[in-house]
């Protein structure tokens, strides 16, 4: 949208977020707007992004989908964030996640944070459902009841309590991640047995009608594998976004998770399946959108009347959810994207931004800048090689196994991207939006994408596609 609707001359680069920092980083960009979906906490991070030539702004990624204890004890950035003064726009999902951050944070100024919604309601809604039938597999003319599982405390791919103390250690000032962590991960390890018993038996008193689960990106797959290798009607199916498999669900039951709103943002009310509640570690938002069932035989007989058709979402009972949407969801009845991309037009790439970063210099700083990276890579190779030596003689193996189980999530998390993803996305928008303009794309370097405006020659738009 931004390069259709802008008179500027706008590319987007696309890709890896640790490997867009990279490319800028060595002065590839032109002046650009880095869009990142959580605040960097480095402030060297943002000098070496004003030292390129960059503007940060932020698109929230998580709203108001916090449980009371996360969002009382450990709110998103924090308090009083020394990097906020460093971002150029934020982008909330309603006025309650922006008065939140404007109370907690006194350096914000007037115009920095925008209510714009979260593009990810947008793909949610009716008429997206033929873009996900054009791009995905999984969108299919089959019916069936969908469970989504929110289990990444509980049933992790990485051990929490591992995680939390090994890799990211302690939270500046005060309290470890792990405090912040482990009371979710303690409820959801009394709530996830309780589901799954419930989801059971569901699926044998319904046994004439599929089923398919889907767990969250940071779950073991394995679990709901076991749980249901006896029943042939239940798949347990990890691939694409919710979004795909959302058009052809006649029912969708979740614990407690963010696709719960996309459900209903879809058309659905959802079945929120909560066998077991702590009011400090629920998302309320989600249960806020959904019926709320407690017991199996209450499960049963909500799903029995729906597939009958006995109850549905009336208008009454929308009313009533759109008003607990609308302070935390703003773009309920309007689609963000065109908004993000007018706030984003109108950021200023001249001159250079007014911080005095002198007191992040050190002893590399007074050496030539050719030196300088020399020493940097010498500094790293040494490390690389004390780690390789600590770990031939056994004393670091865990940490190791721990990096690479990162590092395989992520994977899970951003496999890869590819041209002709984009390519069919592009064309698949197109259908839905009218408004989108002819763009060309180029490869830059594995999993990073250049779009821009295609040029008319000859009265015909140039190559979309370069390699």
């Amino acid at each position: 949208k931004l390069l259709s609707q802008s008179i500027n001359n706008w590319e987007v680069i696309l890709g890896h977020y640790q490997k867009l920092a990279k490319y800028w980083n060595k002065g590839n960009a032109k002046p650009f707007v880095f869009i990142a979906n959580g605040i960097e906490n480095d402030e060297r991070f943002y000098m070496k992004l004003f030292q390129n030539g960059g503007r940060f702004a932020l698109l929230d990624e998580e709203g108001g989908i916090f449980t009371k204890y996360i969002s009382e004890k450990y709110p998103r950035a924090g308090f009083d964030h020394q990097c906020v003064k460093y971002i150029d726009r934020v982008f909330f999902w309603g006025d309650s996640e922006k008065e939140n951050w404007c109370d907690r944070h006194v350096h914000m100024e007037n115009g920095q944070g925008i209510t714009t919604g979260n593009p990810r309601f947008d793909l949610s809604k009716p008429q997206w459902a033929n873009y996900y039938r054009t791009i995905s597999e999984n969108v299919s003319s089959e019916k069936y009841i969908l469970i989504n599982a929110a289990f990444g405390g509980a049933n992790a791919l990485i051990d929490p309590q591992t995680e939390a103390i090994k890799h990211w250690g302690k939270q500046k000032g005060s309290e470890s991640i792990y405090d912040m962590w482990m009371p979710y991960v303690h409820y959801q390890r009394k709530l996830l047995p309780l589901f799954i018993e419930g989801i059971i038996a569901l699926t044998k008193h319904f046994s004439y009608q599929k089923f398919i689960i889907r767990p969250h990106p940071t779950e073991k797959e394995e679990t709901y594998v076991s749980a249901f290798s006896c029943m042939s009607n239940v798949h347990v199916i990890r691939d694409g976004a919710v979004q795909e498999w959302l058009p052809n669900a006649t029912i969708m039951i979740h614990n407690g998770c963010t696709t719960a709103i996309e459900a209903y943002f879809a058309g659905l009310e959802p079945i929120c399946y909560a066998p077991y509640v702590e009011e400090d570690h629920i998302q309320t938002l989600t249960f806020d959108v959904s019926e709320v069932v407690r017991e199996i035989d209450e499960l049963i007989d909500l799903v029995g009347k729906k597939l009958r058709g006995e109850i549905s979402l009336t208008k009454e009972r929308r009313s009533k959810i759109d008003a607990s949407i609308k302070p935390h969801i703003d773009n309920l009845n309007y689609n963000c994207v065109d908004k993000i991309a007018r706030e984003l037009d109108l950021i200023q790439l001249e001159g250079s931004p007014k911080f005095n970063f002198d007191h992040l210099n050190n002893w590399r700083d007074k050496i030539p800048k050719i030196f300088r990276g020399k020493i940097i890579r010498l500094e790293k190779r040494l490390k690389i090689i004390s780690q390789e030596i600590i770990h031939h003689v056994g004393k670091n193996r865990k940490k190791t196994s721990l990096r690479n189980q990162m590092a395989a999530r992520g994977k899970k998390k951003f496999p890869s991207l590819t041209m002709e993803e984009i390519m069919i996305r592009i064309e698949a928008l197109k259908k839905v939006d009218p408004e989108i303009n002819h763009v060309s794309v180029k490869s830059l370097e594995e999993n990073v994408f250049c779009i821009k405006k295609s040029i008319i020659k000859n009265g015909s738009y140039s190559s979309q596609q370069e390699s």
